[in-house]
């Protein structure tokens, strides 16, 4: 039995959709785990905040992934020491932390999950900001998230910034850089259409607001990524089975190059995941 705790700090006026939240992770838990073949813990956490909330919690949380990387060791990885020391100073003004945790748009606005200090997650809504209609898609893509955190272990984006650090501190190229936040955000997406339907996940969830300021080049060019990461995922998940996704969560010297989610065949030749050693899914 899965426990969910549900904090209403956004007004009286959403104390309707704090009960429908409540009602509706029981229902989404089962088919969320069983698509992915991943647990959600002992407890689910929802904070329903207003956007300025919203906006500060996520970015407490952003400061709190820089920290554990510079209080990590990846970046001892660096043999070069001036690279290390410009690497550093990247991460210090705050400029890689879009390798995976704070992107301008996704394809559920107002939608995150974060990790608070004591350890847990909690998935923070802006219902304010939530399209109509889209509480169930939002619900169902953050607790595939909570899924990927409970297998991969605390400070989820800690792992994809160092990694994008110590990649273009070596002089790798774009399409060499290892994308872990896009693949959480494509196996996310990926799950959602498979436990509500692919219509239900798609355009709706974005949003009027999402959808306009996703032709902007910079925030498509996100978009596109995510697309190819979610279809890396349908393709990994039909020739091997979700048990080859999953190795990614717990061994992050597996993620993908941006250049292989557009060929997951050459990912599973570098990595050795031979497709025929997991039974694929149906």
């Amino acid at each position: 039995m899965i426990e969910i705790v549900v904090e209403q700090q956004a007004g009286r006026r959403w104390d309707a959709m704090a009960d429908e939240a409540r009602a509706l992770v029981p229902e989404l838990a089962g088919p969320v785990q069983d698509t992915t073949g991943l647990g959600l813990g002992p407890e689910v956490h929802l904070r329903l905040v207003n956007p300025d909330d919203f906006a500060l919690q996520h970015e407490a949380y952003v400061r709190r992934v820089r920290e554990a990387v510079l209080a990590g060791d990846a970046l001892e990885a660096i043999a070069d020491p001036a690279r290390r020391q410009k690497a550093e100073a990247t991460l210090r003004t705050g400029a890689a932390t879009s390798a995976g945790v704070s992107r301008t748009v996704s394809c559920v606005p107002s939608a995150r999950i974060i990790e608070c200090g004591d350890g847990h997650s909690v998935v923070l809504l802006a219902p304010a900001k939530l399209p109509a209609g889209s509480l169930r898609a939002a619900l169902a893509h953050m607790l595939t998230h909570q899924a990927q955190i409970c297998a991969s272990g605390p400070m989820p984006g800690a792992d994809a910034v160092a990694a994008l650090l110590v990649h273009r501190a070596g002089g790798g190229t774009r399409e060499e850089d290892p994308v872990l936040g896009a693949l959480w955000e494509g196996h996310a997406r990926w799950t959602t259409g498979r436990v509500l339907g692919r219509d239900a996940a798609g355009e709706r969830s974005m949003g009027l607001a999402g959808r306009l300021l996703s032709r902007l080049p910079g925030v498509r060019a996100g978009l596109d990524t995510h697309d190819r990461a979610e279809a890396f995922v349908r393709h990994i998940v039909e020739s091997s089975g979700t048990d080859t996704v999953n190795r990614i969560w717990t061994d992050h010297t597996l993620v993908p190059a941006r250049r292989e989610l557009t060929t997951p065949a050459t990912w599973l030749t570098r990595t050795g995941l031979d497709p025929q050693e997991s039974e694929p899914e149906a």
